[in-house]
């Protein structure tokens, strides 16, 4: 074989190594750029899930849901895709299902029209002109996104959010007939809450009164998160006294989280859900002492504000339940 013909032989061995390497390089680069896009997406449509299910609390319409989670995707899209356009609700390559989560079963229901509806799911698809395999016959990408979140009875109070009065489980049934007002005693007869510092240790009244002032002045003591099931010391009567540490410019108007407990011995008490409720009048004379309360039924929070996702509320009775407040959070 002479000198050229081995030559021309060579360079197109070299040709064709070159085309796999072009070729093997582009791939890379483009399922790189594809790897990044899909993170991008999914980050997107989680933040869209978890806004637009904030917007489920009893008062917002299926398409005020609908259009958050669109502007969300959208201001979120736009700032990490480029030339990104911007998505409507009616958008072929979005879809956006409201319905039922079962958080035992772990299955997701579409249904827009039941009283029930908890959850959201979106699926997004952004195709993607990649920049070299473009040039082997692929065109196009598609990286699609799918996240849900759903709300559900709060099942944890985070640090700092309980307010130091826990409110008797049997109470509920009274505020429900009541239209969703009580009022809330802990000292004599009438009892049907009771102060604590959710501690195993008997609280004082100083022990109250320095978690009140974590509430009015923002100082003294931070109380515990607490669970659904948790259990901490409750002190049942003989605390008049507290009452005299509340203050009314402070508190009146303002809405916080009360556990509702049930006592499992004179002094011991379990939390059996949360519910948020705003201070509307606080009595304390020699003869009255307690505190007005209106319960902000299916009260939606998130990990910011203190409830979070957690163990379901089974010791509140399901005609009860509806007062509780509620969290939510991305279930798949």
């Amino acid at each position: 074989m002479n000198q050229r013909k081995q030559n021309g032989i060579a360079a197109a061995f070299l040709a064709v190594i070159f085309v796999i390497a072009v070729g093997f390089m582009g791939y890379s680069i483009d399922m790189a750029q594809t790897y990044s896009l899909a993170s991008k997406v999914k980050t997107a449509i989680d933040l869209a899930s978890l806004a637009s299910i904030s917007q489920l609390d009893g008062t917002s319409s299926i398409t005020t849901v609908k259009n958050t989670a669109v502007s969300y995707l959208n201001s979120n899209l736009s700032m990490t895709i480029p030339g990104f356009t911007n998505l409507s609700t009616s958008s072929s390559n979005l879809s956006l299902q409201v319905g039922i989560y079962d958080s035992t079963t772990m299955t997701f229901t579409w249904d827009e029209l039941s009283s029930s509806v908890n959850a959201i799911k979106i699926s997004y698809t952004h195709t993607y002109t990649p920049l070299v395999l473009n040039y082997f016959m692929i065109s196009s990408v598609p990286v699609t996104g799918t996240s849900g979140a759903s709300k559900q009875i709060a099942g944890y109070m985070a640090p700092g959010t309980g307010f130091p009065l826990t409110i008797d489980t049997s109470t509920l049934a009274t505020a429900l007939a009541s239209s969703n007002m009580i009022d809330l005693y802990a000292s004599g007869s009438m009892d049907n809450s009771y102060w604590t510092d959710y501690t195993q240790s008997n609280p004082s009244t100083t022990d109250i009164r320095n978690v009140l002032d974590y509430f009015q002045e923002d100082s003294g003591t931070i109380p515990p998160g607490v669970g659904i099931n948790d259990t901490f010391r409750v002190n049942d009567g003989g605390m008049g006294g507290a009452f005299n540490d509340l203050d009314s410019s402070v508190l009146v108007g303002m809405t916080y989280v009360f556990p509702v407990v049930t006592l499992t011995s004179s002094n011991t008490g379990r939390a059996d859900g949360f519910i948020a409720a705003t201070i509307t009048n606080i009595v304390n004379s020699m003869g009255s002492k307690y505190i007005s309360i209106t319960i902000d039924p299916n009260y939606v929070d998130n990990t910011f504000g203190g409830l979070q996702v957690g163990t379901n509320a089974t010791n509140v009775s399901s005609g009860n339940q509806s007062l509780l407040a509620n969290a939510y959070g991305l279930a798949f």
